[in-house]
């Protein structure tokens, strides 16, 4: 494998809602195989004083794009899922990676791989 993209995505929230922050890399030539990975790479969460309830925080590969063999593309988003931080898409066009967080600060690092 080798590296063909890395990014960082940043996301922090105060509030008890969930706080996504998406990044997408893309420009992905037709007849690339991607693993696609993230992985949060620090984080501070917060509690809240009156429930006791601690922040969270996710990164996940959220959706991404294929070529199809006429040259259109689709885009793939299966169902959320904490353990989608990484996956092998053939014919890649594009990668949109998501990093949530509630009540908390944080980074992850995204990466993409040929194979």
């Amino acid at each position: 494998m080798d590296i063909y993209a890395t990014a960082w995505i940043w996301a922090t929230n105060s509030g008890e809602d969930n706080f996504p922050a998406f990044a997408t890399l893309d420009g992905i030539p037709p007849n690339t195989n991607i693993y696609a990975t993230t992985s949060v790479s620090s984080f501070s969460q917060a509690v809240d004083l009156q429930t006791g309830v601690a922040g969270t925080v996710g990164s996940v590969v959220r959706r991404w794009e294929i070529f199809n063999p006429d040259g259109s593309i689709s885009q793939i988003e299966p169902e959320p899922d904490p353990a989608n931080n990484s996956q092998l898409i053939e014919n890649c066009a594009s990668v949109t990676f998501e990093l949530a967080v509630t009540n908390a600060v944080a980074w992850s690092q995204i990466s993409l791989f040929t194979y």
